[in-house]
């Protein structure tokens, strides 16, 4: 650098103009904010879905209302098909029962391509029964519809026949409920139909 070329003033700006400027710049302002990079933008690809982010490609829902908008939606994910809840797969039982050696008179059943609205039914029929002592099941992942119920008896009955009388008590008990509920169903429609409720005035 020449010496005999002055150097360009620096001065010190407030805190809110962030730091040294030139003082020759912005008609000779030294106390003149300077231009502020805009912020770079993460690619398109790059989206935040719940509480996790990742590189999930922006395509378009047809789901969506029926609307032309784009929605970010993830292109895969873990969630199993919902024919997968009810349909048994190749080789897969209903039940599976397994004695649980380390109690006496106890076992563990375990019933596929069923949730919570089976298992309290049978839990709830179970725990009335006098010769019963424990029942209780458990969902091993929310995403799979298997539960495991283990029952143990006094001895005077094996679990797998107290499952099987607590079954069949439930089937007349819910017969008799669909029975009940269609005859209601249908008092009501007749009552619906007739002028003032059937009654004459």
């Amino acid at each position: 650098m020449d010496s005999s070329t002055p150097a360009t003033p620096q001065k010190r700006t407030p805190k809110h103009a962030g730091g040294l400027v030139n003082a020759n710049e912005d008609g000779g302002n030294p106390y003149a904010t300077p231009p502020r990079k805009s912020p770079t933008k993460k690619p398109a690809e790059f989206q935040v879905h719940g509480s996790y982010a990742s590189r999930v490609p922006a395509v378009r829902d047809p789901k969506f209302h029926g609307s032309t908008e784009s929605k970010q939606v993830p292109a895969y994910n873990n969630v199993p098909d919902r024919f997968e809840l009810f349909v048994l797969g190749e080789d897969e039982k209903k039940i599976e029962y397994k004695a649980v050696t380390q109690i006496a008179n106890a076992a563990e059943f375990t019933f596929n391509k069923e949730d919570h609205t089976l298992a309290n039914l049978l839990r709830d029929k179970l725990f009335r029964m006098d010769q019963v002592q424990f029942v209780g099941y458990k969902v091993p992942h929310p995403l799979f519809a298997t539960f495991e119920l283990r029952i143990q008896t006094d001895g005077t009955i094996s679990p797998k026949d107290v499952l099987y009388k607590a079954s069949e008590e439930l089937i007349r008990e819910l017969a008799t409920l669909d029975q009940e509920f269609t005859k209601e169903f249908e008092l009501k429609k007749l009552a619906a139909n007739v002028p003032n409720g059937g009654m004459e005035i």
